[in-house]
């Protein structure tokens, strides 16, 4: 089984026990992991499904396309090793996105140039951020 298969045949599947393929595995939960417990690819909260963009490699840019490709409808998130506890429910996650919103816009105010490619980055960040809050919002009204 190819690692794009078996994201989209394990997620949101529960077992008792982890499965793995390659550097891809599965929790009892059916949350997808990359390389660790420290990269939550592919998860669910109250029903809604998420993926991690956060890119560290290659690789890890392979399984995030694979991963939206399982799940198209998944809501794209940027989450560090920090944020693993963090999706447990919907209303910290949220206001974990929130904290993201204003720590990227404090950095960005930091900037002195508006020009650069760290701006400008920054702002994509930020404007990934918003897209991922409107989307729960949305999806929970």
């Amino acid at each position: 089984m190819t690692t794009r298969d078996f994201i989209a045949k394990t997620f949101d599947t529960r077992s008792d026990r982890e499965r793995r393929c390659s550097s891809v595995f599965t929790d009892y939960n059916g949350t997808v992991f990359s390389y660790g417990y420290h990269y939550p690819l592919l998860f669910k909260v109250n029903g809604l499904s998420f993926v991690n963009v956060r890119g560290y490699s290659n690789t890890t840019a392979k399984h995030i396309g694979w991963a939206r490709s399982a799940e198209p409808d998944a809501i794209p998130v940027i989450l560090s090793r920090d944020d693993r506890a963090q999706f447990t429910d919907i209303h910290t996650l949220v206001s974990r996105l929130h904290e993201q919103r204003d720590n990227i816009a404090k950095q960005m105010q930091a900037k002195t140039r508006k020009d650069t490619q760290v701006y400008k980055s920054l702002f994509r960040e930020l404007m990934q951020v918003d897209r991922a809050i409107r989307q729960v919002q949305e999806a929970t009204a």
